[in-house]
């Protein structure tokens, strides 16, 4: 049985790119923000106060690239907002609990309950939510 080459790159790649996000570092916490290490410390942590999840991928160009911004997000709410960063590869049920289906997605959450998900860097928009959150 011949295959054709061009899906035979096509195969190799996706390994090689599935292999290659398995193995990457996890993105650099950046100010006050934490990467969460268990299912059960993201519920205590989103459980009390205002929490930021920012759920990431460590193959994700957009994530890597608003990470030094949430972390000035973490520093300008310190003591008022918590920031927790979820690796999308290494709690995929908790990415599917919280219906993520894109990198990045930010979850605001107001003593456990979710006030907002915002898919996409939309930094403004996420800066709005995190006052309205603030304001309740």
């Amino acid at each position: 049985m011949d295959i054709p080459w061009p899906i035979l790159l096509i195969v190799l790649y996706l390994v090689f790119s599935a292999f290659r996000s398995r193995n990457s570092p996890p993105l650099e916490p950046h100010g006050k923000v934490t990467n969460i290490e268990s299912d059960s410390s993201f519920d205590e942590i989103t459980g009390k106060g205002t929490t930021v999840v920012d759920f990431y991928a460590t193959w994700c160009g957009p994530c890597k690239a608003v990470a030094p911004r949430i972390g000035a997000l973490s520093e300008e709410y310190d003591g008022r907002v918590r920031f927790i960063q979820v690796d999308v590869d290494k709690f995929q049920g908790l990415a599917k609990r919280c219906n993520v289906t894109a990198m990045p997605t930010f979850v605001v959450y107001r003593d456990g309950e979710v006030q907002t998900s915002i898919r996409g860097a939309n930094l403004g928009l996420l800066k709005s939510e995190i006052e309205k959150a603030l304001a309740k």
